[in-house]
């Protein structure tokens, strides 16, 4: 899968909720485009995230936030962990979407890695109770694919 393009509909508005966590104040929406097909995704108010995908200690290598597009991508692959789509799937769209947004690829590389191997503890199947503070984020969390 190549992830091709990214368009942001509707930007969204992180708030401080608590250390280290942010709540969506608005809604947010993007789609994704593959070679493959289309991810609609989107976020509701009441949405939480910690904005790190893999580890905290690539926080002074791989930023949390960035343009509009990185954003995106980091909102999606946070969500994406909650079971959505398989964790190899939101790795990658993570990686090339990192890329695609301007980071240096062995800087995206460098996340891919560290959410390949720490990535597996935050990531939960669709039958799976969500920990606190994401408890409810499935509520608020939409995504829909359309095959090419």
């Amino acid at each position: 899968m190549k992830l091709l393009k990214v368009q942001i509909h509707k930007q969204g508005k992180l708030v401080k909720f608590k250390k280290g966590f942010w709540e969506e104040s608005q809604v947010f929406y993007a789609t994704f485009h593959t070679d493959c097909g289309v991810y609609h995704f989107e976020t509701d108010a009441g949405w939480i995230t910690d904005l790190r995908s893999g580890s905290s200690w690539i926080d002074s290598i791989v930023p949390k936030s960035g343009n509009e597009i990185y954003n995106a991508v980091i909102k999606f692959h946070d969500a994406m962990y909650s079971g959505w789509v398989p964790k190899s799937i939101a790795d990658e769209i993570l990686r090339q979407g990192m890329i695609l947004a301007g980071l240096a690829e062995w800087r995206a590389n460098l996340a891919y890695n560290a959410v390949s191997m720490f990535g597996s503890s935050g990531y939960y199947f669709l039958d799976d109770e969500m920990p606190e503070p994401y408890t409810a984020n499935r509520n608020f969390e939409h995504l829909q694919y359309l095959d090419k």
